[in-house]
């Protein structure tokens, strides 16, 4: 297989680690070359965002918030996809600071939503909702409101 990683869920059981969908884990090793060494690493699961809430936030709370704005800093309301990115590092690094890279001396975000637990994921997106509404006077649609 040509991947340079593979993630599989466990749990630990009185017998020692049991790991979930173990045939699809016994695929991937049967699948690598005799005499391939690897890192093994355990960590606690942590729930992540979910890809509905994912969605909701690129969908119609993006929308909401680049289609209020448009007209006020010239995004062309017809490829919002553009200003989707720009925006979404924008109100990362708002959210939660930056840190210098050490090598190239420029700022980058600390906070990434792909790493967020499902509870950061939310206050991320509530705290985009409050931005918007108390910096921009735009109301953005929340998933289950209607706008």
């Amino acid at each position: 297989m040509s991947t340079d990683r593979f993630t599989f869920s466990a749990h630990k059981a009185p017998s020692g680690l049991v790991i979930d969908a173990r045939p699809y884990f016994d695929r991937v090793v049967s699948s690598l070359g005799d005499g391939e060494r690897f890192v093994l690493t355990l960590e606690p699961h942590r729930e992540r965002r979910s890809g509905r809430a994912n969605r909701a936030l690129w969908g119609p709370i993006y929308d909401s918030l680049l289609l209020g704005l448009a007209d006020a800093v010239g995004y062309d309301r017809h490829d919002l996809a553009k200003g989707k990115e720009l925006l979404h590092e924008g109100l990362c690094l708002k959210y939660g600071g930056s840190v210098t890279c050490p090598v190239t001396g420029q700022p980058v975000r600390k906070f990434r939503t792909s790493k967020a637990t499902v509870r950061e994921f939310s206050d991320f997106i509530e705290w985009v909702a409050r931005y918007a509404a108390e910096e921009h006077g735009v109301v953005v649609q929340l998933p289950g409101e209607d706008v």
